[in-house]
């Protein structure tokens, strides 16, 4: 399959985008996340987010998740190309979908309250992600793609720091 062509198409189209995810192979994620649906919708105050993991079901034992993706996964700006858009729907959504369905236990950190923006939780949560695509990318990556990651990962680490979360930024701090 051409994807890269497809998703171009997609691009242009927003009529071909969920056959178009419906046709990415996922690979390991698969079993985390079964469902990834295309929302034409965003709210105003959410206009920035690319794409939103949430579990199927609270009250079940089934942990496994639902990807949202939005409008703004399909720009170039923010995917360059497809195993870019890829990037982030398998390698970081594809991570929170795992931690919903297996849990992860957090660290103890000190003065959380002085994060600005996120909650510790969150925080820990988006540097696992992002730390997953950095260790998964490949030659196909944009390079832009990649400084941004690498930009996210810090700032967020920045965040964590400034909450005296070291051990964490110490652990994850280079990819």
């Amino acid at each position: 399959m051409d994807y890269e062509n497809n998703y171009l198409l997609a691009i242009k189209n927003m009529n071909l985008r969920q056959s178009f995810i419906d046709s990415i192979e996922l690979g390991w994620a698969e079993q985390y996340m079964p469902k990834c649906i295309y929302k034409n919708r965003l709210s105003k105050s959410k206009k920035n987010i690319l794409m939103s993991t949430k579990r199927l079901s609270i009250l079940s034992s089934e942990n496994k998740s639902k990807v949202l993706i939005y409008p703004v996964a399909f720009d170039l700006k923010f995917h360059p190309n497809f195993q870019d858009f890829y990037s982030t729907l398998v390698y970081h959504e594809g991570q929170h979908a795992k931690e919903n369905f297996i849990g992860l236990p957090m660290p103890t950190c000190v003065s959380v309250e002085s994060i600005e923006y996120w909650s510790a939780f969150d925080l820990l949560q988006e540097v696992r992600a992002v730390r997953n695509q950095l260790l998964h990318l490949t030659k196909e990556n944009s390079e832009a793609f990649q400084v941004r990651l690498e930009e996210r990962l810090n700032n967020h680490l920045r965040q964590l720091s400034k909450g005296g979360c070291n051990e964490f930024v110490e652990l994850y701090g280079d990819p």
